[in-house]
């Protein structure tokens, strides 16, 4: 992997998570679920700081909930922004998590929120210890994690889970390990179905001790779950590969999907890729791999040239936009990515 600080380009760089206009139904599903275990675990006057809060939208929900001591830092540049004009939030600020603490009140937090976070961490052990250093003796951390127990499904995106950003992974029972070890007691841990993406989610709320050292041994935990997913998930995209002609093309999307598509374009579909484009304007302009990603206008330099849509949740969507747009074939890779 590369070091900390190539991860910490890319979220300053390159990120998404700045660039909301709406809360997706996915996110009212785990956000509806957190506030939930809020209500039954913390006052609503208790001080709760968001790191990794994005542009806000989990703030706002508690908020909406009758919260109203918050706070929130994130990474992505225009998250600030973002919050104060999607939400009123005012209290958001563009830092890292070693830096949190000169941003938020970390030392007053009653709950400390690291929500769809420690997936992303490389030095996951020492991030959060030097998190936990800066908080009081008993402060509460509300945790989520993608859940390893429903990475396995039928209906799930090929490597999804293995996404470009996603380095560490859990199950209910090794969550509970890693913030045993460091010192935090476990008050609650639960997992969320998320219909929609046909995968779920990892709750845990985890009381810190004020000591950075193991309340107890290890309880095993066993690594079948990821095994049989990556069997699954190799099956899965060797379907969609059948798909793609061998001819040159476009690929519609530069996000985690393509980055493990590309390399497999050249065997056994030796197809060339013409060019790869995204929508997204924190990605126009950089590489992937050999290719510079360019905006969706490039496609009128490619008139009927096939369009790959790279994508497996929002496949449908865009090539409902490229149809209304331009006239390239379409291939999509999956039957039923819905």
């Amino acid at each position: 992997m590369p070091d900390s600080t190539v991860y910490e380009r890319y979220y300053r760089a390159a990120s998404k998570y700045d660039l909301g206009v709406a809360v997706s139904g996915v996110d009212q599903e785990r956000f509806r679920a957190a506030v939930e275990i809020c209500e039954a675990q913390f006052a609503k006057d208790s001080l709760i700081v968001d790191i990794g809060c994005g542009y806000g939208a989990f703030l706002n929900a508690l908020s909406e909930a009758g919260w109203s001591r918050l706070a929130g830092v994130d990474p992505a540049p225009q998250a600030p922004i973002r919050a104060l004009e999607l939400f009123g939030l005012d209290s958001v600020q563009c830092a890292t998590m070693a830096r949190a603490h000169l941003s938020a009140p970390l030392a007053d937090a009653d709950v400390v929120s690291v929500m769809a976070v420690l997936e992303h961490l490389p030095q996951l052990r020492q991030n959060m210890a030097d998190l936990l250093v800066k908080l009081r003796p008993g402060c509460k951390l509300l945790v989520e994690v993608p859940a390893v127990e429903w990475f396995a499904s039928d209906r799930s995106e090929p490597f999804g889970e293995f996404s470009l950003e996603h380095i560490q992974f859990f199950t209910a029972r090794s969550l509970c390990n890693f913030f045993e070890q460091l010192g935090a007691r476990t008050m609650h841990v639960s997992t969320v179905e998320l219909p929609a993406i046909h995968c779920g989610t990892l709750f845990g709320v985890f009381e810190w001790s004020g000591h950075l050292q193991p309340l107890h041994e290890v309880v095993p935990d066993t690594g079948h779950l990821l095994e049989t997913y990556v069997r699954d998930a190799h099956s899965t995209m060797q379907r969609a590969l059948s798909r793609v002609p061998p001819s040159p093309l476009v690929v519609y999307g530069a996000g985690s999907h393509t980055a493990r598509l590309l390399p497999q374009l050249g065997s056994p579909s030796a197809c060339e890729v013409l060019a790869v484009v995204d929508k997204n304007p924190n990605l126009v302009g950089k590489t992937l791999g050999q290719w510079v990603i360019q905006e969706p206008a490039t496609l009128q330099g490619y008139p009927e040239v096939p369009v790959v849509i790279s994508s497996y949740r929002a496949q449908a969507e865009i090539s409902r936009q490229l149809s209304a747009q331009w006239d390239n074939p379409l291939i999509l890779l999956y039957e039923t990515p819905e």
